[in-house]
């Protein structure tokens, strides 16, 4: 009998071509205004982002980054909440991945805000 021979996938992700790909679209579609939520072990993401911005001359708005507290959804929320606390909502939000934009959605939709 013949034995099976292990496969072993690799898959990499080119985090920062993604992220070039939607501040491209954003801007093209005349956002300026682009923000971030993420939690405390997404800072790489957060520099993709900066980096993205830099590639497409979009302005790095400081203020309309946060790393909220706590993880998934309620970081998300907390985040959003956050955002609005500081009096400005950016027009586009990159979340640093679903679970944060669900909760940032929420907190978001809560305040009767699109």
């Amino acid at each position: 009998m013949k034995k099976n021979k292990k496969f072993q996938a690799i898959v990499k992700i080119d985090l920062q071509k993604s992220i070039n790909s939607m501040i491209e679209s954003w801007v093209m579609a005349g956002v300026r205004d682009i923000g971030f939520i993420g939690d405390r072990y997404t800072s790489q993401r957060l520099r993709h982002l900066k980096s993205a911005l830099k590639n497409y001359s979009a302005p790095i708005h400081e203020e309309y980054f946060v790393a909220a507290s706590g993880r998934f959804e309620e970081c998300g929320y907390r985040g959003a909440v956050e955002l609005i606390a500081r009096g400005k909502v950016p027009r586009a939000l990159m979340c640093a991945y679903d679970r944060i934009a669900i909760g940032a959605m929420r907190a978001f939709s809560e305040r009767g805000i699109n």
